[in-house]
């Protein structure tokens, strides 16, 4: 009877270790799926979770092994999260080394290294030139050479000294594709660039190119900032595959009596297709870049900083095929165009413009002349304005009247509306978007009743039509009109 009762025991026992076990993983998915209605996240693949990593983070900051910010935070989240950015390479591979962190420089370029696995790796070295702190430049010059076959891109923001002693170790750059160098000038010559075959976007600042020889006919974007203009038209003479460039002039960078010396002679350089130009200010200045260069094979014009735009000469000299024109004002001023007429007709390839804040003079005479013939822009698709409520000025003391905002879009509605797509077009209108946007918030803009219908017209045929700041603009017309 006692072994009868010790077996009921035993299978009693059992049952309940089951029970048990059977409780702990249905309070396990209890868990689990509560967590999920709360963070839906969870319950996607690690791979799915992965990609959405990559995707927040793309381009990605440049990392320190100390950061307090993404990704290097998804480690302390939770287990999991920490699990699936560890296996997550590319998420590693941007690489800070402040060679003033001594050890933590070395560390970091070692550990994130190891952590992006075979990823190409982009990386940014800094030394602080003006609190110069103590630190092995010759010991991280070797652990660079080690990891500089991997580098795809890379940002020198160092001391003229610390850039010598990496040279001088030879690091083989075979990946390198973006180059930016931000040293104090020197004159020693680098030539540890100079065998990266695929070398092609370079960056600079304050720099002389001279002293840093590449592969030149391999250039094919140059972005200069704060540099001298004899400096970017000597380099252009050097690339001759160049097709993008972006250049923001060195403030003093040249005289009239440079100019008169022959310091800047034209340069003619035939594959640039972009160009971006900050504080392009007058064009009559014998100092802007458009004075001493022409650009056969223009596409796309940036400018920022204008006052007076007059480019009639390097249309004509040049003939691009320009096909896109953003013009930017200088801030808390107008454009002023003085040959509208003339800048259009030079433009018959120009697919995109941009007109912001440009005095009322220049708008008329655009609407004017768009209005007037098929053959003026007769490929414009893009047109976006900018206004604003109060005048501004186009130098000190010398006032320019802005449109109002209602007035402004009646002139815009009415030329883009008369200007009719020629077959075999499916749509009835040329102009495909239409953005007229203001520098002060505008809730209401009130036009006339033909101006509404003219919007509700080309609204049906599919232009993409955006009058103001806000999406939910309201477009009411005159009283006196209805």
């Amino acid at each position: 009877m006692t072994a009868d009762l010790r077996r009921r025991i035993f299978h009693v026992e059992k049952q309940l270790e089951a029970q048990q076990a059977e409780l702990r993983l249905l309070k396990a998915q209890l868990t689990t799926q509560t967590k999920m209605i709360a963070f839906p996240v969870l319950a996607l693949p690690p791979e799915i979770v992965s990609e959405i990593f990559l995707y927040s983070f793309e381009p990605g900051p440049f990392l320190a092994l100390d950061s307090k910010a993404a990704p290097m935070m998804l480690l302390y989240v939770c287990k999991t999260w920490n699990r699936i950015a560890l296996g997550t390479p590319a998420l590693w591979s941007n690489v800070l080394c402040r060679l003033a962190s001594g050890e933590k420089a070395l560390r970091a370029l070692a550990v994130l290294a190891e952590r992006s696995g075979s990823t190409p790796l982009s990386v940014c070295i800094v030394s602080d030139a003006e609190n110069p702190v103590r630190y092995d430049i010759h010991t991280f010059s070797v652990l660079f050479c080690q990891h500089s076959h991997r580098i795809r891109s890379l940002d020198m923001r160092v001391s003229s000294a610390d850039l010598r002693v990496i040279d001088s170790y030879k690091p083989q750059l075979p990946a390198l594709r973006e180059l930016g160098s931000y040293a104090a000038e020197h004159t020693s010559r680098i030539s540890m660039f100079r065998d990266a075959p695929n070398l092609s976007v370079v960056r600079f600042d304050h720099r002389h190119l001279d002293h840093i020889p590449f592969r030149w006919h391999n250039i094919t974007a140059l972005h200069a900032a704060t540099s001298g203009l004899n400096m970017l038209l000597h380099a252009w003479q050097k690339m001759p595959n160049l097709a993008v460039c972006s250049y923001e002039p060195e403030k003093e960078d040249m005289t009239e009596e440079d100019i008169e010396r022959g310091n800047a002679p034209v340069v003619v350089h035939k594959t640039i297709r972009a160009l971006h130009a900050a504080d392009f200010l007058c064009y009559d200045e014998p100092t802007t870049l458009l004075y001493y260069c022409r650009l056969p094979a223009l596409e796309t014009l940036v400018l920022n900083n204008v006052l007076d735009l007059d480019i009639v000469p390097f249309l004509d000299d040049s003939a691009p095929p320009l096909r896109r024109l953003i013009l930017s004002a200088k801030k808390s001023r107008v454009i002023c165009i003085p040959k509208v007429t003339q800048t259009l007709a030079l433009m018959p390839h120009l697919t995109e413009l941009d007109l912001s804040l440009c005095e009322r003079d220049t708008y008329r005479e655009f609407c004017a002349e768009f209005s007037r013939s098929p053959s003026v822009l007769p490929k414009l698709e893009r047109l976006s304005l900018l206004s604003a409520r109060y005048d501004r000025e186009r130098s000190e003391g010398d006032e320019l009247e802005c449109l109002e905002h209602g007035a402004l879009l009646e002139l815009m509605i009415e030329a883009v509306s008369s200007r009719q797509a020629t077959a075999p077009a499916k749509w009835k209108y040329q102009i495909r978007t239409l953005h007229i946007k203001m520098v002060e918030q505008v809730d209401v803009v009130y036009v006339s009743k033909a101006s509404a219908i003219r919007c509700d017209d080309m609204s049906k045929d599919g232009v993409d039509l955006q009058l103001g700041p806000a999406a939910d603009i309201i477009i009411f017309p005159h009283h006196d009109n209805l």
